[in-house]
C-alpha cells in the first residue's frame, strides 16, 4: 500500500510544480488565476496529508565547512552549513552542535533555529569554540569530534528528530 502512495504522492508533487508555473506564468485571465489559486492550495493540503502516509518527510543535511581549527588562538569559530535536501519545505528546524571532545568547548548557544527553509535551501551558522582549560592537557589533539543533532517539521511530519550525526572531525593544527 506504501508503493501506491507513494506514487500518487510523486504525481501530486508533479501536478503542484505544473500549477505554480502556470501561475507565476502570467498568462491566465485573474478568474482562472483565482480558480487555479485555491486548487493549488488544496493540493498542498493533500500532498502533506500523501506525504506523511507515503514516508516522505522532512531531509536535512548538515556538515562543518571548516575542518580545520587551530589551538594556537584561545578562541575560533566553527561554520555549520545545514541544508534542505528534500523536496518540501521544513519548518521549524532545530540544530545543536555537541562538542565530543573535552578539549574544545562552544560558547553560549548550541542550539539554531530555523523557522522555515524552502525546497534545497541552506543556512550558514557560526559557532564560537574555544579551548577548554580545564580539559587535561595530554599533548596537542589531532582531531575533535562534533555531533550535530536535526529536528524539523514539514507537512505531514510534525517533529521529526532527523538523525544525530557524528559529523565532522575538525583537525586541530
Amino acid at each position: 500500500m506504501s508503493d501506491s502512495r507513494r506514487v500518487l504522492y510523486v504525481r501530486a508533487t508533479q501536478q503542484e510544480k505544473r500549477l505554480a508555473d502556470l501561475l507565476t506564468g502570467g498568462t491566465m485571465t485573474r478568474p482562472l488565476e483565482d480558480a487555479v489559486t485555491h486548487y493549488s492550495r488544496a493540493l498542498k493540503q493533500v500532498i502533506g496529508d500523501l506525504s506523511r502516509q507515503a514516508g516522505v518527510g522532512p531531509n536535512l543535511d548538515a556538515y562543518i565547512e571548516n575542518p580545520f581549527l587551530s589551538l594556537e588562538s584561545q578562541r575560533s569559530t566553527l561554520v555549520l552549513r545545514v541544508s534542505n535536501t528534500s523536496d518540501r519545505p521544513v519548518t521549524d528546524a532545530l540544530i545543536e552542535l555537541l562538542v565530543e571532545d573535552p578539549v574544545m568547548r562552544v560558547m553560549g548557544s548550541r542550539e539554531r533555529t530555523i523557522a522555515k527553509m524552502a525546497q534545497q535551501e541552506s543556512h550558514l551558522f557560526n559557532f564560537p569554540v574555544e579551548k577548554n582549560e580545564r580539559a587535561s592537557d595530554s599533548g596537542p589533539p589531532r582531531d575533535v569530534t562534533f555531533g550535530i543533532s536535526l529536528r524539523a517539521s514539514a507537512e505531514g511530519f510534525p517533529n521529526i528528530d532527523l538523525e544525530l550525526e557524528a559529523v565532522s572531525t575538525c583537525n586541530i593544527l
